[in-house]
């Protein structure tokens, strides 16, 4: 099983990385085999997917698909280990996608955005109005946004992972990782359930949400009433239409197939 569980894990790679139609065959292997293997086998396995997913993630679909896997993975008591941040980053990475196209959803009429996965080549004109060419990378951000966030949440159960996002350093131009993907989750939770989950774990983690012990000892007299500090000023709201530099890596030629707007790996 073992031998078995290692050649359909090294096919689904390769096929990862050809774009193969083989992919999704594979991907079916490998969850059918994963459960019956040792967990020795499965960090091994885990270890030789980060590569794979950081050279796949343009590839929205496929690389949707690992990061699924990954999460699979940890849920089968399989630590993370680099997997567990990749997924984290890269869930930054299209979540951002993501939150823009709710953003012009909201711009061009406004009610219930289409679940992910069945967003169309419509959905992607009507955004369109709005984001102009960062349309289609909106509308594959919100393409695979359910898979990322089945993602997280399997790996956010991680306890390295966790103490991971708060030791990511930040350039001092940009916002913390960890509050970065706290206001992604957020702001995505509105419409995907499982980002609820996700951004009650990561608001966890900041530091000022240490809760006070149920047995912490009550004075038996009101203390002074230290004197109050101004309110810190309510952050500025992010712009509808943020810049597209940086937004995502471009999409690969040949994408798309031949029967309309979906990724091919849908």
């Amino acid at each position: 099983m073992i031998n078995e569980f290692r050649v359909a894990f090294q096919r689904l790679l390769d096929a990862s990385v050809a774009q193969s139609p083989e992919f999704r065959s594979a991907m079916h292997e490998v969850f059918r085999l994963s459960p019956q293997v040792p967990q020795e086998e499965r960090v091994f396995a885990l270890e030789a997917l980060v590569p794979v997913m950081r050279e796949c993630e343009p590839i929205a679909g496929i690389a949707a698909d690992l990061a699924v896997l990954a999460g699979a993975l940890v849920e089968a008591d399989t630590p993370a280990g680099q997997a567990g941040i990749e997924v984290m980053r890269q869930l930054a990475h299209y979540g951002k996608a993501a939150d823009v196209f709710l953003q012009a959803w909201e711009q061009t009429g406004g009610g219930s955005p289409p679940p992910p996965m069945e967003v169309t080549a419509a959905e992607e004109q009507r955004v369109a109005a709005s984001l102009n060419e960062l349309a289609r990378v909106a509308t594959t951000g919100w393409w695979v946004a359910h898979r990322y966030g089945l993602a997280a949440k399997a790996v956010l159960t991680d306890a390295d992972t966790r103490a991971a996002l708060c030791t990511v350093p930040a350039a001092p131009q940009e916002t913390a990782f960890l509050e970065e993907l706290t206001h992604i989750a957020g702001r995505l939770s509105t419409e995907i359930a499982e980002y609820g989950e996700v951004h009650g774990l990561l608001r966890a983690l900041a530091p000022d949400s240490a809760a006070v012990p149920e047995n912490a000892a009550v004075p038996d007299h009101a203390p002074e009433e230290a004197p109050r500090t101004p309110e810190p000023p309510e952050p500025a709201p992010v712009p509808a239409t943020p810049p597209g530099a940086g937004l995502l890596p471009p999409l690969p030629p040949g994408v798309s197939d031949s029967a309309g707007w979906a990724p091919q790996w849908k």
